[in-house]
């Protein structure tokens, strides 16, 4: 049995902070991230709080019997993932995520392929 709405919208919206808590509690500030090159650390530690996150969001969402926590809680997680991923790939000198060479292509070190002659 489903929870009521306003029960069930209160305990999605902690669910979700409980996430955000996660992630700020394991991971250092985005900048400082960003401001490194893609750290094995970073990485490791991103992907801890990621399953973190969704062994908690999951458990909270099956005790309750609601799918709404573990949508908003399940979202929630994808956005902080997705932030500090997006943030640990970014090239500090270039402040863009570099696109790697695909093998049989000339691209160069921005990605960009060469113009046609």
């Amino acid at each position: 049995m489903a929870l009521k709405p306003e029960v069930s919208l209160g305990l999605a919206a902690a669910t979700a902070t409980l996430v955000w808590g996660i992630f700020q509690s394991h991971m250092p500030p985005t900048a400082d991230v960003r401001a490194n090159d893609n750290n094995a650390a970073v990485e490791s530690t991103r992907k801890v709080a990621t399953i973190e996150c969704m062994v908690i969001v999951s458990g909270l969402s099956i005790l309750a019997k609601d799918p709404n926590i573990f949508i908003v809680g399940g979202t929630m997680t994808a956005i902080e993932s997705f932030i500090r991923m997006h943030a640990s790939y970014t090239d500090p000198a270039t402040n863009s995520v570099p696109v790697p060479a695909v093998a049989g292509t000339s691209a160069d070190a921005t990605g960009a392929a060469p113009a046609a002659s």
